[in-house]
């Protein structure tokens, strides 16, 4: 809003609400346990982070994922989906590779409106600790995500 023409205890400009661009690589609304975006995605920040989505209707969808884990050698790194708080997938990272999973979401675990997803990481270390301090990196990481995407399913042929 502009300031107004005559005097105001706040003549300057007002910003009720600025909308974001759409993320095209991260299409869900984090709420708990996520790193602030990255140039190549985002960091998992401790044992369990958050999601939500809008699903317009009731119907199957997909979750298009690419993760890798803060790997520690001689570790697997598991990360437990959950919709709604019911299980829907187990991710087993056994080396630092990434993957990319499309995992199946059954309309059955689904609300109209607002979904939650979590990720239940079977650990989260910071760098600082996996490299006696050479990173100085502090945060307890679990894995990194290059693509989260919630999408209707598309019927296979």
């Amino acid at each position: 809003l502009d300031p107004p023409a005559e005097p105001s205890p706040w003549p300057y400009p007002i910003c009720i609400i600025q909308v974001a661009e759409p993320d095209e690589l991260f299409n869900a609304n984090p709420r708990l346990g996520w790193s602030p975006p990255e140039p190549w995605g985002r960091w998992a920040l401790g044992a369990e982070s958050r999601v939500r989505w809008v699903a317009p209707l009731v119907r199957d969808y997909e979750l298009l994922i690419t993760a890798f884990p803060n790997w520690i050698e001689g570790r697997k790194q598991e990360v437990t989906i959950l919709i709604n708080d019911q299980e829907l997938a187990v991710l087993t990272c056994a080396g630092d590779a990434p993957l990319s999973e499309k995992i199946h979401i059954p309309a059955d675990l689904l609300d109209v409106g607002w979904n939650r997803i979590a990720f239940l990481s079977e650990y989260a270390i910071s760098p600082a600790e996996t490299t006696d301090g050479l990173n100085p990196d502090t945060r307890p990481l679990s894995f990194g995500v290059s693509k989260l995407i919630l999408r209707p399913s598309t019927p296979s042929p």
